[in-house]
């Protein structure tokens, strides 16, 4: 009994000891953590204490910046659809502002000047001279193309403050996208508010150090006094003299007049305010505190909240797909495309070589049908492949049955792109372009250069969503820029 007992001792001390040892290792890592946090601040504070008059500058003009970009560019009516290119000047003028603070800001904060960076804000460029010379024409893209606007942008601000949780441009792009988009300008959402106290802080310590040399501490603490004093004497003259101009206004009817013309000239000012500029102006304060969030906010910033090495280590336990999973998978797929082609070719060969001449709306059936089913499918692929790459093991993905599987997918997916261009080639041969035939060539141009890299990627390791990236960026900027009116029929 008596050895039962020691042995409980034993095991219940034990389990102490380990349920201690926990949370000490618990206590350490909050303490780590909130360390790292007071750093992180710390080096916040510093870093805009260190830049404080062109933090200070860029808040004044980020107030007449955001107007201007609500007033000119977005309330304009000229941002696509604008008649007159002096009007669509306005885009043009607001991305090389934006440029060229951004610009100042990286190169004020030394953050180092990347050749991807160059690319994107090339593309921002272009995009908006695109802009000022197409900005009326038809383009099914248009919706997109004001997106794209802001997308590369934002997307430039994060490349250039070098922020891209990978360094560059990766498979981490959607935490890029949400960095700039979000993390960015609503994490330093009030530092507009900031650097005027921090402004105001630091005029209070230098003035609190002159008056201490030249009369001590306590010259000081009479003037922070007299300030307080002199506050509150302005608003109690206020009060008061509200409370007599109010008594003597019922007294004298010329000085209520007085009164009632200043009172009547305030209010014609803030109904035309209101008219005019009221909600732009209102407008202008949220966008101003988001874009010196994103831009101010970004140069001081020191790296991204998410790297791509701690993605790695987080998801290193789920890093082990097997490979029957993928032969399984995969080889479903190819069944199911092989029977797909096989259809296919049984009714698409015939109408190619009995040379009949199709109706509009059998060419547009024809062309239309499964387009952007077929389009979807090749993104399935595309997922398909590089989940498969990042989550097998090297020595699996590396395995030559597996390789031989993703090659097999890859060239299922150009003929998904060839399948798909051969019916709009068809359609276009007969009728001609129209805006939306021009869309879906694009997409095809896009798509198949991409289904190129992805095979290409299944054979040899490099670096293929940041091509595929910069292919899409530049691709749809390239379209933009097109004549493309001059092929319409």
């Amino acid at each position: 009994m008596d050895e039962k007992k020691d042995l409980q001792e034993v095991e219940l001390k034990q389990t102490r000891e380990l349920q201690e040892t926990e949370l000490e290792k618990r206590r350490d890592l909050q303490a780590q953590e909130l360390a790292k946090i007071t750093e992180q601040e710390n080096t916040y504070k510093k870093r805009i204490r260190e830049h404080l008059p062109l933090l200070l500058v860029s808040v004044i003009l980020s107030f007449f910046f955001a107007y201007y970009y609500i007033d000119k560019v977005i309330f304009g009516d000229t941002f696509i659809m604008g008649n007159s290119i002096l009007e669509r000047l306005h885009p043009a003028i607001f991305t090389v502002l934006f440029v060229g603070v951004v610009e100042g800001f990286a190169t004020a904060f030394e953050k180092e000047r990347k050749r991807e960076a160059l690319y994107f804000m090339i593309l921002l460029l272009l995009m908006s001279i695109s802009i000022l010379l197409y900005g009326d024409r038809y383009m099914p893209l248009s919706p997109l193309a004001l997106l794209m606007w802001h997308g590369l942008a934002i997307y430039y601000v994060v490349v250039r403050m070098d922020l891209l949780a990978a360094g560059k441009s990766s498979g981490l792009a959607f935490f890029d996208v949400l960095t700039g988009t979000i993390i960015l300008p609503f994490g330093n959402y009030i530092l507009r508010v900031r650097t005027i106290f921090e402004a105001f802080k630091a005029y209070t310590e230098k003035r609190r150090e002159r008056l201490s040399v030249e009369g001590g501490e306590e010259q000081y603490q009479v003037s922070r006094k007299r300030v307080g004093v002199i506050l509150a004497s302005a608003f109690a003259a206020v009060l008061i003299g509200a409370f007599a101009w109010s008594q003597l206004a019922g007294a004298d009817s010329d000085f209520a007049n007085i009164g009632n013309t200043i009172r009547s000239w305030f209010s014609g000012w803030k109904l035309e305010l209101e008219e005019e500029t009221w909600l732009e102006l209102l407008m202008s304060l949220p966008v101003g505190a988001y874009l010196t969030g994103l831009v101010a906010g970004g140069a001081i910033t020191v790296k991204p909240a998410l790297t791509a090495a701690y993605f790695d280590d987080l998801m290193r336990p789920y890093r082990r797909l097997p490979k029957i999973s993928i032969s399984i998978v995969t080889g479903v797929l190819l069944v199911i495309y092989l029977l797909f082609f096989y259809l296919q070719a049984r009714g698409f060969l015939p109408i190619l070589l009995s040379g009949e001449i199709l109706t509009a709306p059998e060419a547009a059936t024809f062309a239309i049908t499964g387009f952007w089913e077929l389009m979807r499918i090749l993104v399935l692929n595309f997922l398909l492949t590089f989940f498969i790459l990042y989550f097998a093991p090297k020595e699996v993905s590396a395995h030559q049955a597996v390789k031989l599987l993703l090659m097999f997918l890859g060239i299922a997916s150009l003929f998904f792109v060839f399948l798909d261009a051969s019916k709009l080639y068809l359609y276009i041969h007969l009728y001609g372009f129209t805006g939306r035939r021009l869309v879906a060539a694009w997409v095809l141009v896009t798509a198949g250069l991409s289904a190129v890299l992805v095979l290409a990627r299944t054979q040899k390791e490099f670096p293929c969503i940041r091509y595929l990236i910069w292919l899409f960026a530049g691709s749809f900027v390239l379209y933009a820029m097109l004549p493309t009116e001059m092929l319409l029929v």
